[in-house]
C-alpha cells in the first residue's frame, strides 16, 4: 500500500510540505453492509469518477497521467471492516489515502489546500501501545499506533520457550506403594515447570529493552498463571495498565487489534477528560476563549495553547478584509471569499500557529460554542 500514509503524524508533515495549487480532498463513509463490501468499492468507484471530473477543467492538467496515477491510487486501495471512514488527498503531485476507525462526513472538496481536520481527529488515536502475549510456548509482541497493530517478528520476536520438562514416567518401586511416588514426581514436575517459565519470564524481559518507550502504553494476554508470572518476576511489571485473560494462540493481528482497540479508546477517552477538566480550570482562571470569532481571533495572535473542536461540527463564513482578519460567521458578501468549511481552516491555522488540537465529543464545550481554546496568556 505504497499510496498510503504511513501515519497521521506523517500525512500532516507531507500536506503541509505541499505547494499545489490544487488539492482534492475525498471523504467516504464505510458501511460494510454487502458481502466484501460491494457498495464501499461501488462506493470508492463513483467517489473516483467524481474526482476525474472536477480535474477536467483545471488549465495545465494532463488528464492522461492524472487518470493513470488515479488508477494506481484506485488499485492501491485497502481497507477492512475495522476502518469506518476512507480519506483520499489528490494533488498535481501527491495520490494518496489514509483511512480512519471513526466515522467520517462524506465530502469531496477542490481547493487551494487540503481538508485536514479528519487528519487531526486520527492524530489523537496515535498513541503508542505494545502488547505482549504469553502462552506456554512462546512470547508474541505486537506495536500499534493510530489504531494500528503490527505483530513484530524479529531476532527477538516471537520468542520461543523451548525449554519445556522432559522426564521420563518412573516405575514403581513397589508394587505396595501404588501411585504415591508417581504423585510425588508429578509434583516436582509442576514445581520445576513453574521455575523454568519464570525464567522464560526473565529471558522476555531482557528482550523487551528497547520496544517500549516512555510514551507507550502495555498491555499484557494471556492465562492467568503467565500473566501473574509476568507481573511477579519481571521488571516491565508495573509498565502493565492492562491484563487480558484468555487463549488467543490462533489470533492474527486483525482479531488481536478488536481485542485491544476497546482498551485503547478508553485510554484516549480518559486522556480527553483530563483536558476538559484542564480547560475548566483554565476558564476559571481567565485562560480561555469561546467560540468561533473569539478562537479565530485568539489563534491569529498565537494565544491558543490547545485548540478545542467538537466532533462533527463544521460551519461557514468568511475574513473581513475591513477589519484585521475578524472571523464572520454566515454567507460572504461578493467581496469576500467565502469559506463552507471553516473549521477546517481554523484547525489548519492552528497547526500553523504550533497549537495543540483536540477533538471532544459533541456537547461537552459549555455554552453550545462547539469551539474553545486553552490560552497561553
Amino acid at each position: 500500500m505504497k499510496h498510503k500514509f504511513p501515519t497521521a503524524q506523517e500525512a500532516i508533515r507531507l500536506i503541509k510540505l505541499n505547494n499545489d495549487k490544487h488539492c482534492i480532498s475525498a471523504l467516504l463513509s464505510l458501511k460494510h453492509i454487502s458481502p466484501g463490501q460491494r457498495e464501499d468499492w461501488n462506493s470508492l468507484d463513483k467517489m473516483m469518477k467524481e474526482i476525474f471530473e472536477i480535474t477536467d477543467g483545471i488549465p495545465g492538467m494532463n488528464q492522461g497521467a492524472f487518470k493513470d496515477s488515479l488508477a494506481e491510487l484506485f488499485r492501491s486501495v485497502k481497507f477492512n471492516r475495522n476502518d469506518k471512514g476512507l480519506g483520499i488527498y489528490i494533488s498535481e503531485t501527491m495520490f494518496r489515502f489514509m483511512t480512519f476507525p471513526f466515522e467520517v462526513k462524506e465530502r469531496l472538496v477542490l481547493g487551494g489546500s487540503f481538508q485536514i481536520k479528519e487528519l487531526h481527529m486520527l492524530r489523537q488515536y496515535a498513541v503508542e501501545y505494545t502488547v505482549l502475549y504469553l502462552s506456554e510456548k512462546k512470547a508474541r509482541l505486537f506495536a500499534g499506533t493510530d489504531g494500528s497493530l503490527t505483530e513484530l517478528m524479529d531476532g527477538n520476536f516471537p520468542l520461543l520457550h523451548t525449554d519445556q520438562y522432559e522426564y521420563e514416567h518412573p516405575s514403581r518401586s513397589s508394587s505396595y506403594a501404588g501411585n504415591s511416588h508417581l504423585k510425588a514426581f508429578e509434583k516436582d514436575r509442576s514445581v520445576i515447570e513453574k521455575i523454568r517459565f519464570e525464567d522464560f519470564v526473565r529471558d522476555i524481559s531482557k528482550h523487551l529493552h528497547g520496544y517500549l518507550s516512555t510514551e507507550s502504553i502495555f498491555i499484557l494476554c494471556g492465562s492467568k498463571a503467565g500473566t501473574a508470572s509476568f507481573l511477579n518476576h519481571s521488571e516491565f511489571g508495573d509498565k502493565v495498565i492492562s491484563v487480558i485473560h484468555g487463549c488467543y494462540d490462533w489470533f492474527d493481528v486483525n482479531e488481536f487489534k478488536e481485542l485491544i482497540w476497546p482498551l485503547m479508546q478508553s485510554n484516549i477517552q480518559k486522556r480527553l477528560a483530563g483536558i476538559l477538566e484542564e480547560f475548566k480550570e483554565r476558564m476559571g482562571e481567565g485562560f480561555s476563549e469561546e467560540g468561533m470569532v473569539q478562537v479565530w481571533n485568539a489563534v491569529l495572535e498565537g494565544r491558543v495553547q490547545t485548540l478545542l473542536v467538537e466532533n462533527g461540527y463544521e460551519t461557514g463564513g468568511y475574513l473581513d478584509s475591513l477589519t484585521p482578519n475578524i472571523f464572520r460567521p454566515g454567507l460572504a458578501p461578493a467581496a469576500e471569499r467565502y469559506m463552507p468549511y471553516a473549521v477546517n481552516e481554523l484547525v489548519s491555522l492552528a497547526d500553523k500557529k504550533g497549537s495543540r488540537v483536540v477533538f471532544v465529543e459533541e456537547g461537552r464545550l459549555p455554552q453550545g460554542d462547539h469551539v474553545a481554546a486553552i490560552c497561553r496568556y
